[in-house]
């Protein structure tokens, strides 16, 4: 079996503080990948001191979520994070979606420090994190503390798991052809810069979009109005009313448009790709009235409006 480096508890533990002293700014992710463990073996440590192991029992966590009221939700992949706020469980136009594989383990942290955030990460069967549930202002503090209690996992040691196998990818490979329906015209390849006018557009027009980030554990799903888009360094900003998504444009290889054809109600799509040929994020049309306004032609347009400005 593939393992991690079998380092002792308090002997990590005490390499993580030393590398906290050294570089304050340092996310837990990245303190995991410098001291050779998995994201969730290294949180794990501080079980007893504001980390607690719960049971894997996702429609118990989801039921008292419902408790502890409003939430931030955060989901990412290589190349965008999006984040969601709002009582749980989620209203009609906010959809969270677990991948089994993705939700595996699962850490509560309250009062931990570390720059940890006080709420639940999920991580896979490699300690990898998937999905984070975040306390805000708006929480309630001792429901949260009841749902930790319900859902104690008998075992509070450090998780051990197995580091995950190396994948041989092709970064050139094109994006596989996913199954249309019958009345969806075939995907086009368009230039990424399509995803900033979309969003621009459906900006000043005031109108709703649906925003999919299919993230490594969990795929989110946010319809509604979009406030502002803010481009700042390699990230495109998208803020709306409870939600953010941060893109990293830079990072995307390809993009394709797919619209529907004839009086079929397939809402156009627009997907963007990793270097991986893995879907990252999904923009489609909220309702059959903004059809039109993403409707190839229209897009097009702005494009070539904007090449010419």
């Amino acid at each position: 079996m593939n393992t991690t480096t079998h380092v002792p508890s308090a002997e990590l533990h005490t390499r993580w503080c030393r590398l906290i002293s050294e570089r304050p700014y340092l996310g837990t992710a990245d303190a995991a990948r410098a001291l050779g463990v998995s994201h969730a073996e290294l949180v794990s440590t501080r079980c007893g001191q504001g980390v607690v192991r719960l049971r894997p029992d996702w429609p118990a966590l989801f039921r008292a979520l419902a408790a502890v009221g409003t939430v931030t939700m955060q989901t990412r992949n290589e190349c965008a994070v999006h984040t969601v706020t709002g009582a749980f469980p989620p209203h009609p136009g906010w959809h969270v979606r677990p991948h089994a594989e993705g939700w595996q383990h699962a850490l509560a942290t309250l009062g931990a420090g570390f720059g940890l955030r006080d709420g639940i990460g999920v991580f896979d069967g490699h300690g990898r994190l998937t999905h984070e549930i975040q306390l805000t202002a708006l929480s309630d503090d001792k429901a949260f503390r009841a749902l930790i209690e319900a859902l104690r996992a008998t075992d509070q040691t450090r998780l051990r798991l197995p580091a995950p196998l190396p994948t041989v990818r092709a970064p050139t490979a094109p994006p596989p052809r996913r199954r249309q329906p019958d009345c969806a015209s075939a995907p086009i390849i368009v230039p990424v810069r399509t995803a900033f006018h979309v969003l621009t557009h459906f900006t000043q027009r005031h109108l709703p979009i649906r925003l999919v980030v299919p993230g490594t554990g969990t795929t989110q799903t946010r319809s509604g109005l979009i406030a502002g888009v803010i481009e700042a360094g390699p990230w495109l900003n998208v803020l709306g009313d409870g939600f953010r998504l941060h893109l990293r444009e830079r990072d995307v290889s390809e993009a394709r448009y797919a619209a529907s054809s004839g009086d079929c109600p397939v809402a156009p799509t627009l997907t963007l790709f990793d270097r991986h040929a893995e879907p990252v994020l999904i923009l489609r049309a909220c309702n059959p009235c903004t059809h039109e306004e993403f409707h190839w032609g229209t897009l097009r347009a702005r494009l070539d409006h904007a090449c010419a400005a």
